[in-house]
């Protein structure tokens, strides 16, 4: 995964990409639990940690699923296909976390950028790519880790890569604020017109 240093097409194609822990009766907590992670608190772009259920865990078990800061969790399965592949960069917010089946670990060797690789998969053309490789079934999308490997990832000169991140991230960040400025004003524009209204029919 990554390999490339002079740009040019590679595959997320790592010894490490694992699928999660399946939840059953028999995971339910008792004495050694830890928080787990559930597709819900893996938004693209962003691990939302405020909600986390427990597994029960035996302890050979937490060193296999223990995720580590710098994984990406990709979702498994969704029932909208704008959903599927959706990741988020796991930065060690919780000591202790595993993750459920229905999401995807990969865990980048040295070396590669996962900051990179999150925004490519969350990007347009990722996005796009993940939901042809997915496989329908009752309406809901699935990936398999194979399908996550095959991924194919353009990939600029290594050098470039953090610069391009910097700048991605930087106009996300404006591009989140704008939305929030637009939010504002159509609020306000609401409360005018139902003022309006209201002294019309007084």
């Amino acid at each position: 995964m990554l390999k490339s240093s002079d740009g040019g097409q590679v595959s997320v194609d790592s010894n490490d990409v694992r699928i999660g822990i399946q939840k059953t009766p028999l995971r339910a907590p008792v004495r050694h639990h830890f928080p787990y992670l559930r597709v819900a608190n893996v938004q693209r772009g962003r691990v939302d940690g405020t909600e986390l259920e427990r597994y029960e865990l035996a302890a050979e078990e937490l060193d296999r699923w223990r995720l580590h800061a710098g994984d990406l969790l990709i979702v498994e399965g969704n029932g909208s296909a704008n959903e599927i592949g959706r990741c988020a960069i796991w930065r060690g917010e919780v000591e202790d976390c595993v993750y459920q089946n229905h999401l995807m670990r990969v865990r980048p060797n040295a070396g590669d950028d996962v900051e990179y690789l999150s925004l490519y998969l969350n990007s347009p053309v990722g996005t796009a790519h993940m939901r042809r490789l997915a496989i329908t079934t009752s309406g809901l999308f699935n990936l398999s880790v194979g399908k996550i490997r095959s991924i194919p990832v353009e990939l600029p000169p290594q050098e470039d890569q953090p610069r391009i991140v910097a700048k991605v991230t930087g106009f996300l960040a404006l591009c989140d604020q704008l939305k929030a400025r637009i939010a504002a004003v159509r609020a306000k524009h609401a409360q005018l017109a139902e003022a309006l209204v209201a002294q019309a029919v007084a």
